[in-house]
Order: C-alpha cells, then sequence, then structure tokens
C-alpha cells in the first residue's frame, strides 16, 4: 500500500465514481478499479459496494477514509514544514464565535508581541465547525468552549466564566428557578455552539429541553432582541458587562443553577506540533 492507493481512495470517496476519479487524476479507468482492488486485498476487506452502476462507501471504508485524510494531510504538512522555512512559522488558530467577541484581540496582541515574525490564520466559527477543521487538519490548535466528543483529539483546560441571564428591564424578576426560566421566551445561540452546548447541558441535569424562542448564531442580534424586550438570554457576562453597567439590561438570579462555560485548548493527537504552534500554545495557556 501505498500513498498514491489513498489519494486514489480518497478521491474515489469524494466523486463516488471510478470514471469521475479516473477524469480527475488523469488516469485510465482500469487502473483506478486496480488500485482500489489492491487496497482491498490488503485489508481483507469491501471498501465498496458496487449496485446499479454506482458505488457506495462501505462503513470500513469509511473508517479508512478518516485515516487516509490524516495520513495525507500530515504527508502535504510535513512538505510544508521541512522545504518551506516560512511554514515553521505559521499557525492557523480556531477561535469560537464567543471567544472572538470578547477576548481574540488581546491574545492576538500577546502572541505577535511575544513571538516575533510570527504568520496567524485566524478562523472564526462555531464549535461544531471548529472540531471539523481540526479534524480534517485544517486549524492546528483550536480554543473552544466544549470538549469535542471524539478521542481522536486532546484538550486542556484554559479558564472558565461565568454566564448571566439578562432580560430588559420591563421583564425583569430578581430571582427565579431554572423551571421559571423554562416557561419564558429564551433567545439562544444555535444548536452546535459551545455557548448553546452549555445552557442544555444545564438545563438537562434539571430534566428539561430549552425550547428556545429564537436561535440565532449572532450574540449581537440577541442582545439587541434582549433590550426589545422580546425575551431573556443567556450570555457570557463580559459580553453584556456594558449594559448591565447601564442598566440597559437588568440580571435575574438563577437559584438552582449556575450556567457556566469552560475554555479548552484543543489539538489533534496525531498532530505534528511545530516549534511555533507550541510557543502559541505557551503563550495561551503558560502551563501547556
Amino acid at each position: 500500500m501505498t500513498l498514491r492507493h489513498l489519494s486514489i481512495f480518497k478521491m474515489v470517496c469524494e466523486l463516488g465514481s471510478i470514471t469521475a476519479t479516473a477524469d480527475k487524476l488523469n488516469m485510465s479507468q482500469p487502473a483506478v478499479s486496480i488500485a482500489v482492488r489492491e487496497l482491498e486485498a490488503f485489508y481483507n476487506t469491501k471498501l465498496f459496494e458496487r449496485m446499479n452502476r454506482q458505488i457506495y462507501v462501505t462503513e470500513t471504508g469509511n473508517r479508512l477514509r478518516q485515516y487516509a485524510d490524516t495520513i495525507l494531510a500530515q504527508f502535504d504538512e510535513s512538505i510544508d514544514v521541512i522545504r518551506n522555512s516560512s511554514a515553521s512559522m505559521t499557525c492557523r488558530l480556531g477561535v469560537n464565535v464567543t471567544c472572538a467577541e470578547t477576548y481574540l484581540s488581546t491574545w492576538i496582541h500577546k502572541i505577535e508581541s511575544e513571538i516575533d515574525g510570527i504568520m496567524l490564520s485566524i478562523h472564526v466559527c462555531n464549535a461544531s465547525e471548529i472540531e471539523r477543521m481540526i479534524a480534517d487538519n485544517e486549524i492546528d490548535i483550536a480554543i473552544v468552549d466544549s470538549i469535542p466528543g471524539q478521542t481522536k483529539f486532546e484538550s486542556r483546560l484554559l479558564y472558565s466564566e461565568k454566564m448571566c441571564v439578562v432580560c430588559s428591564p420591563n421583564l425583569y424578576i430578581d430571582k427565579m428557578t431554572i423551571a421559571d426560566l423554562h416557561t419564558k421566551p429564551l433567545l439562544l445561540r444555535e444548536k452546535g455552539s459551545g455557548t448553546r452546548n452549555s445552557i442544555d447541558a444545564a438545563f438537562f441535569r434539571h430534566g428539561l429541553t430549552p425550547v428556545p424562542y429564537t436561535e440565532s448564531i449572532s450574540t449581537l442580534s440577541l442582545i439587541r432582541m434582549v433590550k426589545n424586550g422580546l425575551g431573556y438570554a443567556i450570555l457570557p457576562r463580559k459580553i453584556v458587562e456594558e449594559e448591565l453597567n447601564s442598566h440597559v439590561l437588568s440580571e435575574i438570579v438563577i437559584m438552582d443553577e449556575s450556567f457556566e462555560r469552560y475554555y479548552h485548548l484543543v489539538y489533534h493527537k496525531n498532530k505534528y506540533l511545530t516549534g511555533i504552534m507550541k510557543r502559541v500554545m505557551t503563550v495561551l495557556f503558560p502551563h501547556s
């Protein structure tokens, strides 16, 4: 088995066609078919099911595809790191949306002031997309507010942050239980975001599932809706600190629950960490 076998196999998975793969790789159809058969013989298993002139990846094939993606990505990375000296100064950092809205500018300033010549590439998206990007080697390290569920990731606790329930002054109630909050119109971040995962977990501890009045990928839009008296939001205190201090928004005490998020520094277990990546991790997390 060679890297060429894995490259052909990956392309067949992506295109779902021997013919399209042959055209894409400028190969003959028999050569592609032979490469697939050799892989199947090597692993002693079926990688594709062939039905009605179409091919479908088997469960085993999907498992191999995950390994192939990692192996080929790391091979390409090795070329960049070894051949291209500038690559050794590059770090691709993934940050979830809420982190970007609160701490990202501070982190960038700290990293660039402490690591001379670094070339940062920043990707801001929700936790689910960051998890995918780490798995596909599209980013090197990430900061997320929920631990990826897959065992192929390493994670280290970075810090924790309190979240608070806020509303407009005309909806203010000084105290309530989480069951009371469950009955209110909730303005929440979208499913898959770290903020939402933390909120769902808190409700789940009380046997409840939040049913939001509105879901949004934009924290700013949620704050505006809260200001207009449309419902109750659960957001990091740092994001709404100014509004709370100016009494534009009011905070409600939840007597039987504390909403808290934990931020983690995450990377792939098989990731080759260059010296510059390790230095970035040290800046972000001095105990790493």
